[in-house]
């Protein structure tokens, strides 16, 4: 399923990034952004060059904090499963 990047993108990484912050929606958050970079790696004909540019700036901007979300949920699974092993 493709969704309109072009229409959802100005809002889109911080709700992933809140997502990946709440441990009950971490799977959402993750399944998003998955969806996102595949958008990103085959985008749609009708995405404009400035547009494409502009999603690309709004991702690097976010990735910081995209990043250290995913590693905190990672350190987590490790701290459980480290646990419970």
């Amino acid at each position: 399923m493709r969704l309109p990047l072009s229409l959802h993108t100005v809002g889109l990484y911080s709700i992933c990034l809140q997502l990946l912050r709440n441990s009950g929606t971490v799977g959402l958050g993750v399944v998003m952004l998955q969806m996102t970079s595949e958008e990103m790696a085959n985008p749609r004909e009708d995405l404009s060059a400035s547009r494409k540019q502009e999603l690309q700036q709004l991702l690097l901007e976010h990735m910081p904090s995209l990043l250290s979300a995913l590693s905190g949920w990672y350190k987590m699974m490790q701290d459980c499963s480290t646990r419970y092993s």
